[in-house]
């Protein structure tokens, strides 16, 4: 499936107190649909070469790492290391995430054992 990645224009605004520049976010939309937009709430801070993916929102006061990658869907509360890959919502690791999938696609089955003992 091909999802549409958000993009994120920032633009300069009023200097902080130690003189380095702060920065305003402005969704644009990608793509034909409206429903693809990345969503930026409080004062986030956005590494480098960072990628947030279609319908991503990010709140509160929380950092999100140089190279981070955001897959579509997540629900960011809270600091994302540098170079880390996180999926769903809240946005946790996406290994352990895989894990939790897997783990999900088997809970009828494990329903159906626990009801026979």
């Amino acid at each position: 499936m091909h999802y549409a990645i958000s993009r994120i224009a920032a633009h300069p605004c009023k200097k902080r107190k130690d003189g380095a520049p702060t920065f305003r976010y402005r969704k644009r939309r990608a793509g034909r649909g409206e429903g693809w937009a990345t969503r930026l709430a409080g004062s986030t801070e956005i590494g480098n070469k960072v990628i947030l993916t279609g319908q991503v929102g990010v709140v509160g006061h929380c950092k999100v790492g140089d190279g981070a990658i955001v897959t579509p869907q997540s629900g960011v509360a809270g600091d994302i290391e540098a170079g880390a890959i996180v999926n769903g919502a809240p946005a946790v690791d996406h290994r352990l995430w895989l894990k939790y999938s897997a783990l999900l696609s088997r809970l009828p089955e494990i329903v159906k054992g626990m009801r026979k003992k």
